[in-house]
C-alpha cells in the first residue's frame, strides 16, 4: 500500500514511523525543516519539505500513485482545501482526515473525505464507555451526527435472556449482529438471545440507549 501523509505533527510523524516500519511505502509532506529531518532520520518514509497545497509538490510526492492520503494538518481550513484538491484534481481513491472536533469532521466529509478520525468523538466514546456498567461498550459515537454503535452483554440476570432478538428493535435503532462463541452472527426473526451473547446495537443515540437498557434490565 502506498500512503501519502500531509502533515508532520504528532499524528503524522507517528504514523509515518509506524507504517514505514511495517513495510508500507510512505511519503510525508511538511513545511517544517526540523520535523522533516526528524522523520527522515527515524523512519523509512520519503520526506518532502514544501507546501501541501502546491500541485508541483504533490505531484513530486506521487499523489497520483497514492492509495491513501492521510491529512493530519494543524490547520483545518488548509486540510479541507487539500482534501478537495486530492479528490477533484488527483482522484485519490481514499482520503482520511484528522479533525479536532465534530464540526470540522463534518466539514471534511462535505469536501470529499472518505473517512474522518475526530479526537472529540474518540474521547466522547471513551468517556461513555467508562460511565456505562461493566459489559457495555461504546464502539463508535458520531459526535454531531447523533449516530452510535454500542455493544452490550447478555447476562444471567438479563430480562431479555431467552427472548427473540426482534423484541429489541425500535424505530431509530436495531440489533445489527450478535457475537457468540467468537463468531459474528447476523440476526433473524427466530434468533433467541443466550447468556454470554455480545449484542451489537446501531442507530440514533436515544434508540440505542433504549435497547441497551432493555438488555441490562434484570428479570
Amino acid at each position: 500500500m502506498q500512503v501519502l501523509i500531509a502533515g508532520g505533527g504528532e499524528v503524522g510523524t507517528r504514523l509515518a514511523v509506524f507504517l514505514s516500519h511495517r513495510g508500507e511505502k510512505v511519503t510525508l509532506i511538511d513545511s517544517d525543516k526540523a520535523r522533516c529531518e526528524w522523520v527522515s532520520k527515524n523512519s523509512d518514509a520519503i520526506v518532502y519539505r514544501g507546501n501541501v497545497l502546491n500541485p508541483a509538490v504533490l505531484t513530486e510526492a506521487e499523489i497520483m500513485k497514492t492509495d491513501t492520503l492521510l491529512v493530519a494538518l494543524g490547520n483545518d481550513q488548509i486540510a479541507r482545501e487539500l482534501i478537495r484538491l486530492a479528490k477533484s484534481q488527483f482522484a485519490v481513491p481514499r482520503v482520511i482526515g484528522v479533525a479536532k472536533d465534530a464540526i470540522n469532521s463534518e466539514r471534511m466529509r462535505k469536501v470529499g473525505a472518505d473517512e474522518v478520525v475526530c479526537s472529540e468523538d474518540v474521547v466522547l466514546g471513551e468517556v461513555k464507555s467508562l460511565l456505562h456498567r461493566r459489559g457495555h461498550r461504546v464502539l463508535y459515537h458520531g459526535g454531531g451526527e447523533d449516530y452510535t454503535i454500542e455493544q452490550v452483554s447478555i447476562k444471567a440476570t438479563s430480562g431479555t435472556l431467552g427472548k427473540k432478538v426482534s423484541v429489541l428493535e425500535n424505530k431509530t435503532a436495531r440489533v445489527a449482529g450478535v457475537m457468540r462463541g467468537g463468531k459474528l452472527l447476523f440476526t433473524n426473526d427466530k434468533m433467541e438471545l443466550q447468556m454470554g451473547d455480545e449484542v451489537i446495537v446501531i442507530g440514533e443515540e436515544a434508540g440505542v440507549s433504549r435497547i441497551c437498557s432493555q438488555i441490562e434490565a434484570q428479570e
